[in-house]
């Protein structure tokens, strides 16, 4: 919401909204605090439940790519996408408009990937298509994912 306590009328944030803001802070090394203030009986709003579980189901897919990560310092946000790094892995997270499906492509400056790299979108066992064009790493998203249960307020894409 906009305040640290209970407001009766609440204007909470999409989960977008805290998604897109999370991994944003998370690229850049930061940590995000959410907090939400019960009623004086005690009592959290539902919008607030619900808002926790839409987060949390995203999390559940994705975590790797927050958790334990460090932030970008090399490839730097570019358009949607937002980096974060563990050991020998870059998590590239695309973070999508409301209604927005994956794209057929993606392009990523300033990654030097190796040619045996497995690429795969988290929440998937599906192994992806890149190459190297003209100094860009191009990954390539089957049209199949599109029709998948994928959470779509933001994908991960595991570079490995």
């Amino acid at each position: 919401g906009d305040s640290w306590g209970y407001t009766k009328n609440e204007h909470f944030k999409s989960a977008r909204k805290i998604i897109n803001l999370l991994t944003e802070i998370v690229s850049k090394n930061g940590n995000l605090l959410l907090g939400i203030g019960p009623s004086p009986e005690g009592e959290f709003h539902d919008t607030a439940y619900h808002r926790l579980a839409e987060i949390g189901a995203w999390m559940i897919v994705n975590q790797e790519s927050i958790y334990g990560t460090k932030g970008d310092n090399s490839i730097g946000q570019q358009g949607k996408m937002v980096f974060t790094h563990k050991n020998n892995i870059v998590y590239a997270i695309y973070r999508s408009d409301e209604g927005e499906i994956l794209p057929k492509q993606i392009e990523i400056n300033n990654l030097r990937i190796n040619k045996n790299a497995k690429v795969k979108l988290l929440g998937t066992n599906q192994y992806l298509k890149c190459e190297v064009k003209a100094g860009k790493t191009v990954i390539f998203i089957p049209e199949n994912l599109n029709k998948s249960n994928l959470n779509n307020l933001a994908w991960v894409i595991k570079i490995d």
